[in-house]
């Protein structure tokens, strides 16, 4: 009789493992297959200290990021233009993160215009603190979903 339960055990617990294991390979499979929007590629640009321009180019591509200035002013709305050669877009978006602080989603979809670059408006929140670092994140899809981008640092008061 012992023997029946233990072999029973025996079998439970290698049914359970077999289903525990499918789980884990069809979760592998899914992180595995994500959608290539998923990754962001990162270019290595020489951007700080922040000017007002952030460029990265090689021989046949190039990104240029203009903001107005080495320092922007918070609660106020500046214009933020990218400039691409080499580079077919679907979508730029540029989001501004806080350094030491969480400041909120701050993501914005910049346009097409007709000599090419992409422009839109963004503003930052004030921080208690005063003078605050932010990371600027521009981010380029292509027509098949993938992402490069650069980040740079800047100063906010």
């Amino acid at each position: 009789m012992r023997r029946r339960v233990g072999r029973r055990l025996g079998k439970d617990i290698a049914l359970v493992a077999s289903i525990l294991a499918l789980i884990a390979l069809i979760q592998g499979f899914n992180v595995l297959s994500r959608h290539q929007e998923d990754v962001i590629r990162f270019l290595p640009a020489a951007c700080e200290p922040f000017n007002g321009r952030c460029h990265w180019e090689d021989a046949t591509r190039m990104i240029q990021v203009d903001l107005p200035g080495a320092e922007l002013k918070s609660l106020q709305t500046f214009p933020v233009r990218v400039q691409l050669k080499g580079i077919h877009a679907r979508q730029v978006t540029v989001e501004f993160q806080g350094v030491d602080m969480y400041m909120g989603y701050n993501r914005i979809t910049l346009e097409q215009q007709p000599d090419g670059a992409y422009t839109g408006a963004a503003e930052l929140v004030a921080c208690v603190t005063g003078r605050m670092q932010w990371l600027a994140e521009v981010v380029i899809r292509d027509p098949s979903g993938r992402a490069t981008g650069l980040r740079f640092h800047f100063w906010a008061s």
